[in-house]
């Protein structure tokens, strides 16, 4: 989670899919992130997309993103990450740099 939080503070180009609930991504998401279904995925709804686009993909334990990954593995994206531990893990990151004084991201 640390990493990700350089990332997009950075700007560094990275596509951001959220795999929870539309409604859920809004109230409680990693900036920048778009919602997602895990069957758009499946059945590569991206074919525009180019397969060497820096994607990250997050869900709230990390595992349905995990999954997520295989599948735009499979469709060619070369540069697939997936937020370990999901929401869980970012938000234990952003409460430890709110409590070191290091701001929010």
């Amino acid at each position: 989670a640390h990493s990700l939080s350089q990332m997009v503070a950075s700007g560094q180009m990275l596509t951001l899919f959220d795999l929870r609930a539309p409604g859920v991504v809004e109230m409680d998401g990693v900036p920048g992130a778009r919602a997602i279904r895990l069957e758009d995925i499946q059945n590569d709804h991206f074919p525009d997309m180019p397969r060497d686009t820096p994607l990250c993909l997050i869900c709230e334990r990390g595992v349905v993103s995990e999954l997520a990954g295989l599948y735009f593995e499979t469709a060619g994206f070369t540069e697939v990450y997936n937020l370990a531990g999901g929401m869980i893990a970012w938000r234990k990151a952003e409460e430890e740099r709110k409590r070191e004084g290091n701001g929010s991201m």
